[in-house]
């Protein structure tokens, strides 16, 4: 029977061949680890000229990397993802095999594979390892490293040690005064991190006792430049070290580049106190003089960095093939805004936590500048919340002289106001072929007298254009004179606004949407009568999964409906229907809370066994094991036991999801076999 069914299912796959043809381009194909790879299937093909790949088909990749963790935000596997681009980061050598899958609505899909090989660090750097240590302590340097003790703890030391293929790692537990930048000039291949014992390690991966570079002097303590301009750094990895700030100076970087560089990751690194964090200059880039290439294939991943001083913004990052993914960035707000970008050429920011900008600044601005537009840019899986003073939260949107934004995606983000009363529009976008969709929008305490969940504006000379707004959910709970959903500037044209849901009970009067733009569309909107949620007053995104008991919507046909829903359930779609805002309707809603569930190993007779307490869950539930490939590996049905208990002989050491599904709710957690 197993047999039969794998030859059916490849049979379907041969079927969808002739009308999706993927097409998978990268950034490398091969590095030293932990090695980030941009994945970039936008120019895929398919039969039907009316669909944009970018926009309308669905892509579903697996990375081959079983151990590479989960996020933490929106907990989902880091070995797989979604989206035409995507962005992985493989910490461990070897051979890894990438497969995607290509889908449309009908059923159509494609399959296409590609090989990423991931080298040794420690044998790359055999021979070209140095170490660094404050005491001349060097337990868990490499066999072979250089062996460099300064007794003073300053970094100029390592200025010297700078050139291609070269591995400087500082000791755990040291503290590195910075009172001259690390200044890091043509150079291929080089990684700065860490080496000895890890005391343990944070939510990010960042061990707790890394080593720690202060700035004492001066204003940067790395430095990515070359004023003669040419081509300096290529490859550059500075992973798992905190980069404080103790100095007053009105302005500081703990990163600062100037000139043209590509393929930089700044991995697993804690960063606060300055000015800006990461501070990409990219004016010379774009300067008639210069005509230099735009930064290209940086990486900021599973970070935390926060700021305390000084007037600027936390991320300011352009370029190419950029990847800003599981950080958390969060703002003093005595700065301005938490990522400040005005050129991106192909972009991923995801599962990041954006928080707290300074007054008048967003968490999020996405622009243009001058003749160069942004384009392809997938924005998905974020928390954006404000804090005070705050007008617009997310805003994407080109200055009125320049050129448009361009095929834009925002998904599965939760956007809060978080008691700012300054907040007008939650999201401000503007642009060409744009897709809006599954977002959770809270605008609860936000400005009193108007209130916009989505603007969708004309303020570009280039006139807004094809632009989809659907499957979104919209709340407030406080009182509000006017509370629109989503809002359509008058130069705006052809816009379709489907299946989105707003419930703001509070409201003095409220529109669904406000439409002033040509040719708008709009269908299967709806603003329920009571309150729609679970909660009866929502503040995190899973609260607000419908109450599908007591919920009557009507829900009609609908020429727009996304696969999944905010948690990237697929949606069940029955009789052409969709579901109305960002949750499919399920009867059993998930939640992450794991207090309720208590795992704890066990052993009997050489046997293991994971003891799952369900004390708190009343009457019938069903336990379903799936791995980080998201295949059930095992399942049990109808069970009343308190305690569940599941042998894991048999089962590879690896993460798995256990999911308990009662008819109170699903919980989901995750377990570690060894």
């Amino acid at each position: 029977m197993k047999q039969l069914i794998t030859i059916t299912f490849l049979l379907l796959s041969l079927t969808g061949f002739s009308q999706i043809t993927p097409v998978i381009r990268t950034s490398t194909v091969e590095g030293v680890a932990p090695l980030a790879v941009f994945f970039d299937a936008s120019e895929t093909l398919h039969e039907n000229k009316a669909i944009n790949p970018f926009h309308d088909l669905h892509f579903q990749w697996n990375f081959g990397d079983l151990y590479s963790g989960v996020w933490d935000y929106k907990p989902a596997s880091r070995n797989t993802s979604t989206g035409a681009l995507t962005t992985h980061i493989f910490d461990r050598s070897g051979t890894f095999i990438i497969e995607l899958e290509v889908s449309d609505l009908l059923g159509n899909r494609a399959i296409e594979t590609i090989v990423i090989r991931v080298l040794n660090a420690d044998k790359f750097y055999e021979s070209t390892s140095v170490c660094f240590s404050t005491n001349n302590e060097f337990e868990g340097c490499p066999e072979n490293a250089q062996k460099v003790i300064f007794e003073d703890g300053d970094i100029s030391v390592a200025n010297a040690f700078i050139s291609d293929n070269r591995r400087l790692l500082f000791k755990r537990n040291d503290t590195i005064k910075v009172r001259k930048s690390l200044e890091i000039k043509n150079a291929n291949n080089l990684t700065i991190t860490s080496f000895g014992k890890i005391d343990s390690l944070n939510r990010k991966g960042i061990s707790n006792n890394a080593p720690i570079f202060q700035l004492e002097k001066g204003n940067t303590v790395f430095e990515i430049s070359n004023t003669d301009g040419t081509q300096q750094i290529s490859s550059l990895i500075i992973q798992d070290l905190k980069i404080i700030n103790t100095t007053n100076n009105s302005i500081s970087n703990a990163i600062y580049c100037e000139n043209y560089t590509q393929q930089n990751l700044f991995y697993q690194l804690e960063i606060d106190g300055f000015t800006s964090g990461i501070n990409y200059n990219y004016e010379n880039l774009v300067d008639s003089f210069y005509q230099q290439e735009l930064f290209e294939k940086i990486t900021v991943a599973n970070c935390i960095i926060k700021n305390s001083a000084g007037q600027n913004h936390l991320i300011n990052l352009n370029g190419k093939q950029i990847s800003i993914v599981g950080n958390i960035l969060e703002n003093a707000q005595n700065s301005q805004s938490i990522l400040y970008t005005t050129l991106l050429q192909k972009a991923i920011i995801s599962h990041n936590q954006l928080l707290y900008p300074a007054a008048n600044y967003s968490c999020f601005h996405l622009g243009t500048t001058g003749n160069k537009k942004s384009n392809q840019i997938l924005i998905k899986d974020n928390h954006f919340e404000s804090c005070k003073g705050s007008e617009t939260i997310v805003q994407i949107q080109a200055n009125r002289n320049s050129k448009q934004l361009r095929d834009i995606i925002f998904e599965g983000n939760f956007i809060n106001s978080g008691n700012d009363k300054a907040v007008k529009y939650s999201l401000l976008i503007t642009g060409k072929n744009i897709t809006i969709r599954n977002n959770i929008i809270n605008g609860s305490w936000a400005n009193k007298t108007k209130y916009v969940g989505i603007a969708i504006t004309d303020i570009s000379s280039d006139l807004p254009h094809n632009i989809k707004a659907y499957n979104n959910t919209i709340y407030r709970s406080d009182w509000v004179n006017m509370a629109v959903g989503v809002s359509v500037g008058k130069t705006v044209d052809n816009v379709e606004i489907s299946n989105n849901l707003l419930y703001i009970p509070s409201a003095v009067k409220y529109k669904l949407t406000e439409n002033y733009g040509k040719n708008i569309y709009t269908e299967n909107n709806t603003f329920p009568k009571s309150n729609p949620f679970l909660i009866k007053k929502p503040t995190q995104p899973t609260d607000f999964q419908l109450n599908t008991i007591n919920l009557e919507i009507k829900n009609i046909n609908t020429s727009l409906c996304s696969y999944n829903d905010f948690y990237g359930q697929n949606r069940q779609q029955k009789n052409q229907r969709c579901n109305i805002g960002a949750f499919q309707f399920t009867e059993n809603p998930i939640t992450f809370d794991i207090n309720k569930l208590k795992i704890s190993e066990i052993s009997q007779l050489n046997r293991k066994y994971l003891s799952i307490d369900l004390s708190k869950i009343s009457g019938q539930y069903n336990i379903e094991i799936y791995n980080l490939e998201n295949m059930l590996v095992y399942s049990d049905y109808g069970l009343q036991n308190r305690f569940y208990v599941w042998n894991i002989d048999g089962f590879e050491s690896g993460i798995y999801w256990v999911k308990v599904v009662s008819k109170q709710a699903t919980f989901l957690t995750k377990v570690i076999v060894q």
